[in-house]
């Protein structure tokens, strides 16, 4: 019988939506769903490092580069939703090629940032200076406590979806956070209009899927408060959907899904009505009190 504890919440869950097997490991995965807290989660449910210390992912060599400025709409959603003050030490957990870093420096905050992948970290330190480290999250709060470092805000976009033990990693962050602080970032819409058939949004690479529903209790199980889930909308702009797409399928062989998403723009003009909330992300943030 299929078994699994749910890793929010640890109720037992029988129920399995699907099976896959990646290129990028020898395991069968089976996707299950808690009934109790709507978290759905990949078995065997364990994070690869050295997928990404390797690079083996395709589309992460675009972070390899110098970063220009133009965010995407989930570090978009930090500037537009976040409450303030724009200032004190801000830490982003999977800082990539420090692009939202570099924008958070313009706005106030001292700006700090960790990342497995060891070619991001260089290109962000050539634009950043040295407080940008090669390290996992456990090495960082290690290195922190050591030095009484504590942050008024920690962010984490992409990241979250990626853990096998998702409180351990809220509650590792909490630990170096101010009283009072803010945790902020982003996950990928379970419920998003187009559902991508490539590697990107499988195992061994995304081990989680949230719906909004599942990121709030993710958050409260994990001892945060002044809890926002926000849906972001579907963009009905060309332009963005075209730098979706390059981002999403550049390198991947997914004809089905690439046309899918090609037509996705005009068909949605069709659906107006169900768009609401059903973009590529669902952002988040909230509070440690």
């Amino acid at each position: 019988m299929n078994r699994a504890l749910c890793p929010v919440c640890g109720a037992v869950s029988e129920k399995v939506l699907s099976s896959y097997r990646s290129q990028y490991s020898p395991e069968d995965y089976k996707l299950y769903k808690c009934e109790n807290c709507d978290m759905e989660w990949w078995e065997p449910l364990k994070m690869q490092c050295y997928l990404y210390e390797e690079g083996l992912f395709p589309g992460y060599e675009k972070l390899h580069s110098l970063p220009n400025l133009k965010l995407g709409s989930n570090h978009r959603a930090f500037f537009k939703n976040f409450p303030g003050p724009w200032s004190g030490r801000l830490l982003d957990v999977g800082c990539g090629n420090g692009k939202f870093l570099m924008v958070a420096k313009s706005y106030g905050f001292d700006v700090w940032g960790i990342d497995i992948d060891r070619q991001s970290v260089e290109i962000a330190k050539s634009v950043l200076g040295n407080n940008i480290y090669f390290m996992e999250l456990r090495q960082f709060v290690k290195f922190a406590k050591e030095r009484n470092l504590e942050f008024d805000v920690i962010t984490f976009f992409e990241v979250l979806e990626h853990q096998d033990r998702p409180i351990e990693f809220l509650e590792s962050i909490k630990s170096i956070l101010k009283k009072g602080g803010y945790v902020a970032g982003s996950v990928p819409n379970r419920d998003r209009w187009i559902i991508d058939e490539t590697e990107w949004d499988y195992p061994p690479h995304h081990l989680l899927r949230f719906s909004k529903k599942s990121l709030e209790t993710t958050l409260k199980v994990a001892g945060f408060s002044n809890i926002k889930v926000i849906s972001l909308d579907f963009s009905f702009k060309l332009k963005e959907w075209l730098s979706y797409i390059k981002e999403r399928y550049i390198n991947i062989s997914s004809l089905q899904g690439f046309i899918r998403t090609i037509l996705s723009v005009p068909l949605s003009l069709v659906f107006i009505g169900d768009l609401i909330g059903r973009g590529p992300y669902l952002y988040f943030q909230a509070r440690k009190i």
